[in-house]
C-alpha cells in the first residue's frame, strides 16, 4: 500500500483580513469555492506578497546627502551656541571685542554654516 503524499496547504488573509486568493488559480476555482478562501503554499503566498526593496534614486540620494549636510552644520552651531550667548552677556564694548577676538575662527565658521544651511534648505526646495 502506497503512501498518500499530503501537499502542504495553507490559508491566508491579507492585511485588511480579506481572504488571499492565488492568483495563478483559474478563475473558475475561485469563484466556486464557497468559503472565502483558496488554498495556496507559502512559497505561493511569499511570490504573491513580495514587495522589491526600494533603491534609492541618484536624486533621493542626493536631497539624503543635503539633508546630511543641514543637520551637521545646525549640530555645529547648537555646539558652538555657548560664545554667541558669552557676547550677548558681555557689559562692556571691551569684553565683546575681546570675546570676539578670542572666538573669531569660530564665528566665522558659523557664519559659513548659516550661509551653507542656506543654500542648502533653497536647493531643497
Amino acid at each position: 500500500m502506497a503512501k498518500k503524499e499530503i501537499k502542504e496547504r495553507y490559508y491566508y488573509k491579507d492585511q485588511n483580513g480579506r481572504p488571499a486568493y492565488n492568483l495563478k488559480e483559474p478563475l473558475a476555482n475561485v469563484l466556486e469555492d464557497t468559503t472565502g478562501y483558496v488554498e495556496i503554499t507559502k512559497a505561493e503566498w511569499d511570490e504573491l506578497t513580495y514587495v522589491a526593496p526600494h533603491v534609492p534614486t541618484a536624486a533621493e540620494l542626493a536631497r539624503e546627502e543635503k539633508l546630511n549636510a543641514i543637520a551637521a552644520a545646525k549640530a555645529y552651531l547648537a555646539s558652538t551656541d555657548y560664545i554667541v550667548i558669552k557676547i550677548a552677556e558681555a557689559e562692556d564694548a571691551e569684553e565683546i571685542a575681546s570675546i570676539r577676538e578670542e572666538y573669531a575662527d569660530i564665528i566665522a565658521e558659523r557664519k559659513a554654516k548659516r550661509a551653507l544651511i542656506n543654500e542648502l534648505e533653497a536647493e531643497l526646495q
